[in-house]
């Protein structure tokens, strides 16, 4: 498949249950987002890959050159992570290999996810509880 990078806009478009908490909660479509600290140089090495890839994202793959392998290329990029995914390229392995960077400020967050932009155009992460049945 035709591989993409996504903007805010893009993903309003083609996954809006992913932007929109509102939505999501609607739809029943329930994220996990973890955060992690990182320096300015880390973001700004991090952003610069992304930018560069958005210029030639080349094909998409269900196994490896997915959506997991190349935001693993961005964090390995930018002296986030040491290595790519141990195994193989899922946002179940990635996820994981995220949540054990113990000397960063790791933050998990589940519920109903979107964003915001904000008057001076960043984003402002909003999120819903699940509702318990």
């Amino acid at each position: 498949m035709k591989g993409l990078v996504a903007s805010y806009e893009g993903m309003r478009k083609i996954r809006p249950y992913y932007v929109d908490a509102s939505m999501a909660k609607k739809l029943n479509v329930v994220s996990c987002l973890i955060s992690l600290r990182v320096t300015p140089d880390e973001g700004a090495l991090f952003d610069k890959f992304w930018k560069q890839l958005k210029l030639n994202p080349g094909s998409f793959n269900l196994l490896g050159g997915n959506c997991s392998s190349h935001a693993s290329e961005a964090f390995v990029a930018s002296n986030i992570l040491s290595k790519s995914i141990p195994g193989l390229d899922t946002p179940n392995n990635l996820f994981k290999q995220l949540s054990k960077e113990t000397y960063r400020d790791v933050q998990f967050v589940t519920g109903h996810i979107g964003v915001r932009r904000t008057a001076d155009l960043r984003f402002k992460l909003q999120v819903l509880p699940v509702s318990e049945v």
